[in-house]
């Protein structure tokens, strides 16, 4: 699937309301060489952190079973939250 297709169902999917703001950034530095084509980043603000937000966690579609499995046609799209990074921001905001 194309990234611009993955949007467009992110942007069905996750109108911006309740707080969930969905930017695109094509251009982006970070985590070229581990995701292949199309990742995010989740950021939270937290109650008592002024309007702080804190990256929690990040994800996007890898090549690990395609590799593993010497398949090219096999895909597999992963994501995680770092309970430390939700640890570190409350800790943060208790300053």
């Amino acid at each position: 699937m194309r990234p611009e297709a993955i949007a467009e169902a992110v942007h069905r999917g996750l109108p911006a309301s309740d707080g969930v703001v969905v930017r695109e950034n094509p251009q982006r530095a970070t985590s070229r060489g581990y995701y292949r084509s199309f990742c995010f980043k989740s950021f939270a603000t937290f109650a008592g952190t002024d309007g702080g937000t804190f990256e929690i966690g990040d994800g996007g579609d890898v090549d690990w079973t395609a590799r593993f499995t010497s398949n090219g046609k096999e895909r597999c799209f992963i994501s995680g939250i770092g309970v430390d990074r939700i640890a570190l921001s409350l800790s943060s905001s208790a300053r």
